[in-house]
């Protein structure tokens, strides 16, 4: 179904088309994993050690740093774009505002990372593991 500007009603929230919130959530996914990355690389002598605990641990820890970024920067962002709460129209008085679900959002986004770097660290360990014999 259309609103009357031919908007498909079922893409919207508020006043704002969830296509108009999709810049900024593909920009803070690319954050969130190439923070990740440059922080594997940045431990590559840590993340490529003998023991396969520690590579077990430098991999959950860079999912969840990377996981607690994109909650940030994704809850901060969809407030300011006003999609998560609608706000007043002035960009100055949603940047302060934008804080608190950050927050929230980080939280939210360390958490699901945690749960997804149990699983995906696993394999992530061990191929770190395989590079580092050759």
């Amino acid at each position: 179904m259309a609103d009357p500007d031919g908007v498909v009603t079922s893409y919207r929230k508020g006043n704002v088309g969830w296509y108009e919130a999709l810049p900024p959530v593909l920009a803070v996914v690319i954050v969130g994993f190439t923070t990740s990355e440059v922080i594997l690389r940045w431990l590559k002598p840590e993340a490529l050690a003998d023991k396969f605990s520690h590579r077990y641990g430098i991999s959950v820890f860079t999912i969840c740093l990377g996981g607690a970024i994109m909650g940030f920067l994704l809850a901060a962002a969809l407030t300011i774009n006003r999609v998560l709460v609608p706000g007043p129209d002035e960009l100055l008085v949603r940047l302060p505002a934008s804080f608190i679900p950050g927050l929230v959002g980080a939280a939210l986004g360390q958490v699901l990372s945690l749960v997804e770097s149990l699983i995906v660290a696993l394999s992530l360990a061990a191929i770190l593991g395989g590079a580092n014999r050759g």
